[in-house]
């Protein structure tokens, strides 16, 4: 699943990353994070940058038998 991770809290030029897939987790996690710190970011004028970011598993690996 997805998840948040807090190394502190979010200044003027930081970036706020959260992990997505197609998980509940993940969902909860973005939609948590959509709630909490874009209006928190709206209210201070700050410029505090959301990336989101999807890793896509690798494929399994051909069968060369």
């Amino acid at each position: 699943g997805g998840g948040i991770a807090m190394a502190g809290p979010a200044t003027k030029g930081s970036k706020i990353v959260v992990a997505v897939n197609d998980s509940d987790e993940s969902m909860h996690s973005l939609s948590w994070c959509l709630q909490n710190f874009v209006p928190c970011r709206k209210a201070r004028n700050s410029d505090i940058t959301l990336v989101l970011l999807y890793v896509k598993p690798a494929p399994p690996p051909p069968d060369h038998t």
